[in-house]
């Protein structure tokens, strides 16, 4: 499946695709939203020998202001497949540009390059670069709609897709320790919390994994993960983007 933009896909049924190998197929427009300018491109019939390369979509939530980002297209008569540098300058909805979550920034953008991919320093795609601001005495201001919005986009196209599935086991309580100490794939971020008298061990996984753990409210990293927690009861929820909240049923 490739994305791109609705308003270059719009009244076509198939697309030309050009892979950066050099390699073309035929690709299928199956979906269009054309309020979030948002379609779908499914490749008729990728030969097996082909490896079609994927890119892991960000949720907006993991977006910051000031972070580097880099966009890929066609700009104008550039050479294909460019890359720009450039930082987020803000995030969050914007009704001049559009319904959802939008993405600024000064990364260059020019005409060829919507649809293209905004990515963030991880390689992950945070947006889809779709809108540039031309007015007099004004520059260095683009849109690219969150990864967030695709995320709701695919999974309406997918609404029969697997769920997310979580695995968890105990494990008799565990000797006191003084400390323990939390890492967050997520934002590699460390936070400590005083052990009581008796902690008991929960070990947390899901397909696929990454799914953020939520034990009483509070952040706990990311799936897969083991968890040593005080004895008894706990409310753990687990989420992630374009799936449904999961919690362990009564």
């Amino acid at each position: 499946m490739i994305v791109t933009n609705a308003h270059l896909a719009r009244g076509e049924e198939s697309l030309h695709t050009l892979l950066p190998t050099g390699r073309e197929l035929e690709g299928k427009v199956v979906y269009i939203d054309a309020d979030l300018d948002i379609a779908l491109v499914k490749v008729a019939s990728a030969p097996t020998e082909i490896e079609l390369p994927h890119l892991t979509l960000a949720d907006a939530s993991t977006v910051h202001q000031g972070e580097s980002v880099i966009a890929i297209g066609n700009p104008g008569d550039a050479m294909l497949f460019s890359v720009t540098k450039g930082i987020v300058s803000a995030v969050g909805t914007f009704p001049s540009a559009g319904p959802g979550t939008w993405i600024q920034t000064d990364t260059p953008i020019n005409p060829g390059n919507s649809g293209g991919p905004l990515l963030n320093s991880r390689g992950e795609v945070i947006g889809i670069n779709t809108q540039k601001l031309i007015k007099k005495n004004v520059t260095g201001i683009g849109f690219a709609l969150s990864a967030t919005d695709l995320l709701e986009v695919l999974h309406r196209f997918y609404p029969n897709s697997v769920p997310l599935i979580v695995k968890t086991s105990t494990a008799a309580p565990s000797s006191p320790a003084p400390t323990e100490s939390l890492d967050s794939p997520a934002n590699s971020n460390a936070s400590l919390f005083a052990a009581p008298e008796a902690l008991g061990t929960v070990s947390i996984s899901s397909e696929p994994d990454g799914a953020e753990i939520f034990v009483d409210d509070k952040f706990h990293g990311n799936t897969p993960a083991t968890l040593k927690l005080p004895t008894g009861s706990h409310a753990v929820v687990l989420k992630f983007p374009g799936r449904a909240d999961w919690a362990p049923h009564s």
